[in-house]
């Protein structure tokens, strides 16, 4: 039998694939209200996970290793180019307020004080610092998410207007 167009989406509705991020929060709550989902979530978050962490971490020494010589090499590992905006979200932001602490400003056009520097170098920091969060999947709600998306877009606008200017 060959199924149709309103078949599959019949199929789709009544599985309920496509959930909100409210939606799985719900989900999530009233299944912790059970024993088993209390049971469960001790289980995962103060036994399983963190015994299989550690273990995780020994297997991976030659890896970290690895990379911390291409670090030094070349300057990135092959673990930096497989995410660059994970990595570069990782201290771009640290390295932005650093340059707020006595550092030059370009003083050209209305970036004239150092107070206006500052004051783009954290808007920059922040776009950086929530594009990690987004990255890491860091918010609530789909309205979380949109302000985390602007926040992000201001910054990245600021750091590529003022890419050139960002020396001592």
């Amino acid at each position: 039998m060959k199924k149709t167009l309103a078949d599959i989406k019949k199929q789709a509705e009544e599985s309920k694939l496509g959930k909100t991020l409210e939606e799985w929060d719900a989900i999530k709550k009233a299944e912790r209200k059970t024993f088993s989902g209390k049971v469960k979530y001790v289980w995962e978050h103060f036994i399983y996970y963190p015994i299989y962490r550690f273990f995780d971490k020994i297997k991976n020494i030659p890896d970290e290793i690895k990379y911390f010589l291409q670090r030094g090499k070349r300057g990135f590992s092959d673990r930096d180019a497989w995410s660059i905006d994970y990595y570069l979200s990782s201290w771009m932001p640290k390295a932005l307020r650093t340059m707020k602490k006595g550092w030059g400003y370009p003083g050209l056009g209305r970036v004239n004080t150092h107070q206006k520097w500052s004051v783009i170098l954290e808007k920059m920091a922040k776009g950086f610092d929530a594009s990690r969060k987004i990255g890491e999947y860091k918010y609530r709600s789909t309205t979380q998410l949109k302000k985390l998306q602007a926040v992000q877009k201001e910054g990245l606008k600021l750091f590529i207007k003022y890419f050139d200017n960002l020396w001592d």
